[in-house]
């Protein structure tokens, strides 16, 4: 098996473990955050957030990774569609396609209608990627 796939599988895994340890792969308690009832999830991620910065800050001070691997997207109307349907989705259902598949491999089976609604979208978003470039869109 290619080392790259092995480790994308053990990253994988380990976000996964940490979804479901904070509770982030129970829907109630991320339509709770979203809905501003409870912060305890939104200060976890928040705290998560703060630790990723700091490592990926000292990994580029001790050239552990190079800064050519980070980039800024640029801003276009795709990146707003595509943003506003996630919002909806998650907004409606309380998963988001990482806390969906943990969902899932915690036993809540609903989380596979949206797994399989992500990959629709995707495929759909990929046939239809020509015509949508074409309109100025991408």
């Amino acid at each position: 098996m290619d080392m790259e796939l092995l480790k994308g599988l053990f990253t994988g895994a380990l976000f996964g473990a940490g979804l479901y340890i904070v509770g982030a792969t129970n829907r109630t308690n991320l339509l709770n955050m979203l809905k501003l009832k409870d912060f305890t999830l939104m200060k976890t991620i928040a705290f998560a957030m703060g630790i990723a910065a700091i490592l990926i800050h000292g990994s580029l001070y001790l050239n552990i990774m190079p800064v050519s691997k980070l980039s800024i997207k640029s801003m276009y109307l795709g990146v707003i569609l595509g943003s506003m349907i996630l919002a909806v989705g998650f907004g409606t259902v309380g998963l988001c396609p990482g806390t969906a598949i943990g969902s899932l491999a915690s036993g809540y089976r609903k989380a596979a209608v949206v797994i399989l609604g992500g990959l629709f979208g995707t495929y759909f978003f990929a046939q239809s990627y020509a015509y949508l470039k074409s309109l100025g869109i991408f």
